[in-house]
């Protein structure tokens, strides 16, 4: 067992709430999404 394991353990028991990465992955694309909508002239 290597360091970097025990590292990934102790930070996945100290997050508040353990998220997968699926979930950061959707999130970080929604927000991309609505900021690129809010940048974008609005075309109605």
């Amino acid at each position: 067992m290597t360091p970097f394991n025990l590292d990934i353990i102790s930070f996945n028991d100290i997050a508040p709430v353990p998220v997968p990465s699926a979930v950061w992955l959707f999130v970080l694309g929604l927000l991309g999404l609505l900021t690129y909508m809010r940048r974008a002239p609005s075309a109605s």
